[in-house]
C-alpha cells in the first residue's frame, strides 16, 4: 500500500515537471482571444471536491495554467509545494460542449496527511462540461466530475468547477 502511494507521488511530481514549461515561457492570457499554447491565468478560480475536503485554487496567488493544442486541453493548478491538480480532456475546448476526461491527478494535504487521487482506469474516467470558452472576458468556464482512486479508497467521485478569466 505504501509502495503504491510512493509510486503515485513520484509519477505526479514527474508529470508536473514534464508537462509544465517555465513560467517565463508561458504566455499570459492578456487579449480577447487565445489559441493553442500554454497560458498562465492571472484571474480565476478552480475548485475540486473530494470525499475528504475541497481544494480551491485562486489566481494569481496560485498558478493556474490553461493549455491545449487544438485537439485537447489541460487545466493545471499548483499551490506552493503542497497541492496540485491536473485535468486533461480528450477534445479541444469549445463553448457549450461535453468532453471526456483523459486523465486526472490531484495531490493535496488534508489534516497533515497527503491525499492522492488519480485515474485508475483509462476509460470512463469522467467528463468536463464547458460553458463559455474564449467569450467576452471568459477564457474558460465549466464543471467536471471524475472517478479516481487513492491509497485508502478504490474509487471516489471528485467534482469541480473552473472560471478562468481573460486579462482585459
Amino acid at each position: 500500500m505504501k509502495k503504491l502511494l510512493l509510486i503515485i507521488c513520484v509519477c505526479l511530481i514527474a508529470a508536473a515537471f514534464t508537462s509544465c514549461k517555465k513560467i517565463a515561457e508561458l504566455e499570459t492570457v492578456n487579449s480577447t482571444t487565445f489559441g493553442a499554447g500554454n497560458y498562465l491565468v492571472k484571474k480565476g478560480t478552480v475548485a475540486v471536491t473530494t470525499p475528504d475536503t475541497t481544494y480551491v485554487f485562486t489566481a494569481p496567488a496560485d498558478q493556474i495554467i490553461f493549455s491545449g493544442d487544438g485537439n485537447y486541453f489541460n487545466i493545471n493548478c499548483y499551490r506552493d509545494n503542497t497541492t496540485s491538480l491536473s485535468i486533461t480532456s480528450t477534445d479541444k475546448a469549445v463553448s457549450n460542449a461535453i468532453t471526456n476526461i483523459y486523465e486526472v491527478h490531484l495531490f493535496g494535504m488534508y489534516k497533515n496527511t497527503a491525499q492522492v487521487y488519480t485515474n485508475i482506469t483509462t476509460t470512463n474516467i469522467g467528463t468536463i462540461t464547458l460553458g463559455e470558452v474564449n467569450l467576452g472576458e471568459t477564457a474558460a468556464k465549466g464543471t467536471f466530475i471524475a472517478t479516481a482512486g487513492n491509497g485508502a479508497t478504490a474509487t471516489a467521485k471528485i467534482t469541480g468547477t473552473f472560471d478562468l478569466r481573460l486579462n482585459k
